[in-house]
């Protein structure tokens, strides 16, 4: 994640190799996916919480860039605040993992 703040990994990936964003994001979207269909389990827990604060938190960023770049919602500092969402969205999902790494520990 920390990569993709820094360069803007999807913006690169769009301007030099013409790859639209959707398809940047959807591949980003595979950890997701992983972890709602191999934890299922797990998902069913206090600390989902930070898991719905994330999602919710990286959706916005991913919305604000998509909106942005087609023009259709432009805010001033827009790179800015859909960097702080990022940031934010990342920050969130670290403490899930650090919590669901706990669980997981403590079950073996």
């Amino acid at each position: 994640m920390l990569i993709i703040i820094t360069f803007k990994l999807h913006h690169f990936l769009r301007d030099t190799f013409n790859i639209p964003n959707t398809i940047t994001y959807l591949l980003g979207a595979i950890p997701f996916i992983i972890l709602f269909t191999k934890q299922k389990v797990l998902l069913h827990s206090q600390e989902t919480i930070f898991l719905m604060i994330s999602l919710i938190l990286l959706g916005i960023a991913v919305s604000l860039d998509l909106l942005s770049d087609g023009k259709i919602f432009v805010l001033d500092n827009n790179d800015l605040i859909e960097e702080i969402f990022r940031i934010a969205g990342a920050f969130s999902w670290l403490i899930y993992n650090y919590f669901l790494f706990i669980k997981i520990k403590n079950l073996k």
